[in-house]
This record gives C-alpha cells, sequence and structure tokens, in this order.
C-alpha cells in the first residue's frame, strides 16, 4: 500500500520472511525510494516491466500503475481493516511529483 508521509507497503515484511531477496525491500524500510526506485517496486508487484518512466510522464506512470492496481487482487490494509489496492494513486501521484521536485516520500 502506498500512504504519504512514509508510505507503506503492507506485505514488505512477510515478503522478506518468505524469501524476497531483492535489495529494493531492504530499502523500503530505510529510505524514501526515488522515481526509478518506485518504478523498480511497481513493475515486481505487478509483473509488469514497460511502465512510462516516472521522471518523464508521471501522470502516465501513474495512470499505468493505477490500472495495473485495479486489476490486482485487493491487500488487507491494517489501518482501515479493509480489502484495499496495493497502491493508492493519489499517494504515488504525490510521491513521483515530490521526487520530481526535490521532495520526499517513501513506499514501504
Amino acid at each position: 500500500m502506498v500512504h504519504e508521509p512514509r508510505a507503506r507497503l503492507v506485505a514488505s515484511a512477510q515478503a522478506r520472511q518468505f524469501g524476497v531477496r531483492d535489495k529494493l525491500f531492504d530499502l523500503l524500510d530505510e529510505t524514501a525510494l526515488q522515481p526509478p526506485q518506485i518504478k523498480q517496486l511497481c513493475a515486481m508487484l505487478f509483473g509488469e516491466s514497460a511502465l512510462p518512466e516516472p521522471e518523464v510522464d508521471a501522470k502516465a506512470f501513474v495512470e499505468a500503475v493505477k490500472d495495473l492496481a485495479d486489476k490486482a487482487p485487493r491487500v488487507h490494509d491494517v489501518r482501515s481493516g479493509e480489502l484495499e489496492s496495493w497502491v493508492r494513486a493519489k499517494a504515488l501521484k504525490r510521491a513521483v511529483a515530490k521526487k520530481n521536485s526535490g521532495g520526499g516520500c517513501a513506499i514501504m
């Protein structure tokens, strides 16, 4: 899940427990991700490598991720107790926009 200001990916800890060894998952707890890292994470989550470059066209990137998230099964959001999308488009848009303007947000 993407949240502001320190976004959370609900399953990041479980992913590591189940053997995901990509360094990107370690970074989720350590630092705010940069747009290329956000793209890499979304590509891994949804199995889609042909995403637009967030630094070049943030709007197209957010729309592409939103479309993929809408098609994916929902995940349990520990904050609301509800089934939610993997990514919240508004928070993703803010994260990419802030990165492109020098601000900060993390996907965790």
